[in-house]
């Protein structure tokens, strides 16, 4: 009479949400080492070998060889090395990601990036300039915008 079917959906932990549709699934397979919580206040220099998760409020300098991820309600203050980032949250400062940076549809950057692969999904914000990377770290593209201010006082 009733079936199998459960009464309620369960919430996917680390999935990430628009008001329009579900997005994408926050990477939950790799072992997260470091996490600084939702309510948690910090500032100082991280250095780590492992995955580094910011769901709360972090200022100063992260510097990881692995990942760094930012969660939805993350905010980061910092100048930032990592393999690869995952802004869902925000970050405001320079970034280095020797792989890949990716922008989910809630992350909001505003800082300059260098990065071998960037991502930057619908809904999502940058504020900066991106240097594209080689493998061996040299500048492959370069991007910079000129400031609204500085293009409309040229026309005068």
């Amino acid at each position: 009479m009733f079936g199998n079917k459960p009464f309620h959906k369960k919430k996917e932990l680390g999935s990430v949400k628009d008001d329009r549709r579900k997005v994408k699934k926050m990477p939950t397979t790799k072992v997260v080492d470091t996490v600084i919580g939702k309510y948690t206040e910090l500032s100082g220099a991280i250095k780590s070998s492992g995955t580094v998760r910011v769901d709360g409020k972090f200022e100063g300098e992260i510097n990881t060889t692995s990942d760094l991820i930012i969660g939805e309600e993350g905010f980061v203050g910092a100048k930032v090395r990592a393999f690869n980032i995952i802004i869902a949250g925000r970050l405001e400062g320079d970034l280095e990601a020797q792989g890949k940076l990716e922008i989910v549809p809630t992350g909001v950057l505003i800082g300059n990036a260098k990065t071998g692969v960037l991502i930057i999904e619908e809904g999502a914000v940058f504020k900066g300039q991106v240097e594209m990377l080689a493998k061996d770290n040299k500048v492959i593209v370069k991007q910079n915008i000129a400031p609204k201010e500085s293009a409309e006082k040229k026309r005068n």
